[in-house]
């Protein structure tokens, strides 16, 4: 399996990451390094989110940061939709 991340995904973490290395460089790589971490785990496991019942939306919490990684499974395929703050407006979630 592999992942194909959305130009929303691709947008939310790179906007996010910048934010934050302005601040934090240092956080900011350790966030990085731990969504590619849960990314790379997906393909071996891409059940290890949480649906809702009947749904084809997976979500994967990004312990210990305040994120939520939105995916769907798609063949041999792990399509990443959003990685979302959860600090953000819920209505916002995909």
């Amino acid at each position: 399996m592999h992942y194909v991340i959305s130009a929303r995904a691709a947008a939310e973490l790179r906007d996010q990451l910048s934010y934050i290395r302005a601040e934090n460089p240092s956080a900011a790589e350790k966030i990085a390094a731990r969504l590619e971490e849960l990314l790379d785990l997906l393909c071996f496991s891409p059940t290890l989110g949480n649906r809702s019942k009947g749904d084809t939306i997976y979500r994967l919490p990004v312990r210990p940061y305040p994120y939520l990684i939105f995916y769907e499974i798609d063949g041999d395929q792990i399509n990443v939709l959003s990685i979302f703050h959860t600090s953000r407006n819920p209505d916002a979630r995909p």
